[in-house]
């Protein structure tokens, strides 16, 4: 700056400089300054606007952390994520690390134990501390037995492998039951391929364990096909055709909070915004040409100055 001048102000969350020397103003829609609210992927905490946790997002308006969500179904525990895993013991042939290789398919592949143990263990490691609520267990693929009939899952509370059980929300599946929804336990009968497990709230930890007291094999083993943990709620996701996730058309964003599924760049005040086609995030909009956004306001896309010019979006 220079000599003598005074430096800029930072305007509020959901504000802008008016840029007319009058001060800030709220967004379009976000209502009279200084009571503006908040911007799209934060929410108001103690009268400030606060970033969601890491791999959520959140429409503009957010009043608690409730109101934030995740826009992307990412399981954090395949390995092609940077995943790592152990077990308290593997039977040969079948490593802990064929439970995260991504194989959904075919008899005989995943992770054994080789039965008759009290309780098998096995976890895994994300690559970093994570937000999930969602899970999937894969057992006896094309098999008439060797599926989990009786675990629990768990988290990492420390970073240090200090396990405390996941709450579970009540299934969707009529063969599997909450034993304690606190506890993280279920039972399944008749025996499941495929298991879903919704939990009770969203939880940031850095790893996921299951722990298995019964399967339905003569012998109590099983073969776990894969084991998939996810940033966000399946069904949700799955609200979307076919299963698949959704293709937002250019210029919006994957939103499951709208009934569409997806919401515009510029319904959440990001004016002169754009985003390509498949976007997932309200993050993925930013400037279009000829737009730029200044330093102290994030998200507000201004016009450039005369004798300036941009012919990139970002």
């Amino acid at each position: 700056a220079a000599a003598g001048s005074v430096a800029c102000s930072r305007c509020l969350g959901g504000s802008v400089g008016a840029g007319n020397g009058t001060g800030c103003e709220c967004l379009a829609g976000h209502g009279v300054y200084p009571s503006c609210v908040c911007w799209p992927g934060t929410y108001l905490d103690a009268g400030a606007c606060v970033d969601c946790p890491a791999d959520t997002d959140s429409s503009s308006g957010g009043q608690s952390i409730s109101d934030c969500f995740s826009p992307l179904l990412t399981n954090v525990a395949a390995s092609s994520n940077g995943a790592s895993e152990s077990a308290a013991y593997s039977q040969s042939g079948f490593p802990a690390s064929a439970a995260i290789d991504g194989v959904l398919t075919g008899s005989w592949l995943g992770w054994a134990f080789d039965g008759n143990l009290n309780v098998a263990q096995w976890w895994v490691t994300f690559s970093a501390v994570r937000t999930i609520r969602s899970a999937r267990i894969l057992s006896g693929t094309d098999l008439s037995d060797y599926h989990v009939t009786d675990f629990r899952v768990l988290y990492d509370t420390t970073g240090s492998l200090d396990w405390a059980p996941i709450p579970l929300a009540t299934p969707t599946n009529a063969a599997v039951t909450l034993v304690s929804g606190a506890t993280g336990r279920v039972t399944v009968s008749p025996a499941q391929h495929e298991i879903e497990l919704t939990f009770a709230a969203s939880v940031a930890t850095s790893g996921f364990r299951l722990e298995i007291f019964a399967t339905d094999a003569e012998n109590q083993n099983a073969v776990i096909t894969e084991i998939e943990v996810f940033t966000a709620y399946r069904e949700d996701w799955s609200r979307c055709v076919d299963g698949l996730a959704c293709i937002c058309e250019a210029g919006s964003y994957f939103n499951p909070a709208e009934a569409s599924r997806c919401s515009t760049c510029s319904s959440n005040g990001l004016q002169n915004a754009v985003s390509p086609a498949g976007s997932a995030s309200q993050f993925d909009c930013s400037c279009a040409v000829g737009y730029t956004a200044g330093s102290d306001c994030p998200g507000a896309c201004a016009a450039c100055p005369v004798g300036t010019f941009k012919n990139t979006t970002g």
